[in-house]
This record gives structure tokens, sequence and C-alpha cells, in this order.
């Protein structure tokens, strides 16, 4: 699941870096990527109940953090092989 997350985020985080924040069009990505993060919370987490939504919705942000993070690390250290795919 997590690698999942890595996927989705790395998609976002691309577009970010070659088109600029204002121009991402990957919204699906991200809606996945929180239901995902969501699942894995409520799911086989510890927060099931209703009273601990704000505490989910915390918790679904940092497991999306480090995905995007991780990709932003990944895609800027490669950001010349990344610019050479793109063009090609």
């Amino acid at each position: 699941m997590i690698a999942r997350l890595n996927v989705y985020m790395g998609g976002r985080v691309a577009q970010e870096l070659i088109c600029g924040e204002d121009e991402v069009t990957l919204g699906a990505d991200l809606e996945q990527a929180a239901h995902l993060a969501r699942v894995m919370d409520t799911k086989y987490g510890k927060s099931m109940n209703t009273k601990t939504r704000l505490l989910i919705k915390k918790e679904v942000r940092e497991l999306l953090d480090f995905p995007f993070n991780n990709a932003k690390n990944i895609l800027t250290t490669h950001i010349n092989e990344h610019h050479t795919l793109c063009i090609a």
C-alpha cells in the first residue's frame, strides 16, 4: 500500500516540478491516494471511532506526506533525466 501511495504522489510531484504547482491536473491521483491512506488508517489502523474524524484526517495527511516528499526528493535528484524523458 505504501508503494501505491508512492506511485500516486510521484505522478503529482512530477507534474508540479515540470509544469508548476498551479498546473497540476492529477486531482484523481490525489483523491485515490487520500482514499487509500484513509482505508489504511481506518481499516488497518486504530482510528475506528467516529469521534476521531480529525485524528483520521491528520493521520491520512501524515500517510501522504512521506510518499509526497519521497517522490519529490527522487524526482528533484534526477531532474535532468526527468526532463529528458518528458522531451522524448
